[in-house]
């Protein structure tokens, strides 16, 4: 719904899996991903979000003489930060929707290469919240340590 983490009250949509319309809702442009989390897994709290950090940490790669210009949508290579899997897919029209739930099998959390993050839950949103909350915290402390050792 486009809202900031500490406002999340009240702007949480509900969405059908029924193939109703969901014209009218604010859901995100990524419900595509959403719904495809949902029905390969047992997470029934899917978050997503867009945590600085993870983004940043998302986007540094070891990679020399890569060809690849398009990373965000084509990087074929399994990397991860934090103990968190990245993935690069595109956004939006349902890419990420066949590489995330994948991703997100183990640790039940996944960064979108220069996008986001979403997380997920068996039971409630208050577990799929903590769990972006640390992927979040883990990634702006190893952003600061990276830093502070220039």
């Amino acid at each position: 719904t486009a809202s900031s983490l500490d406002e999340l009250e009240g702007r949480i949509d509900p969405v059908p899996l029924d193939g109703s319309s969901t014209a009218g809702l604010s859901a995100s442009s990524e419900l595509p991903a959403h719904r495809a989390i949902y029905l390969a897994s047992d997470y029934r709290a899917v978050l997503h979000g867009h945590p600085r950090f993870s983004v940043i940490l998302s986007m540094l790669c070891s990679e020399k003489d890569c060809t690849i210009e398009d990373c965000n949508r084509m990087c074929d290579r399994v990397r991860s930060t934090c103990g968190v899997p990245i993935v690069a897919g595109e956004t939006g029209a349902g890419g990420i929707a066949k590489s995330v739930p994948a991703a997100m099998k183990d640790s039940g959390a996944c960064i979108i290469y220069g996008h986001g993050v979403f997380s997920g839950d068996v039971k409630d949103f208050k577990e799929a919240f903590r769990r972006m909350v640390d992927v979040e915290r883990r990634c702006r402390e190893e952003y600061f340590r990276m830093v502070g050792e220039r």
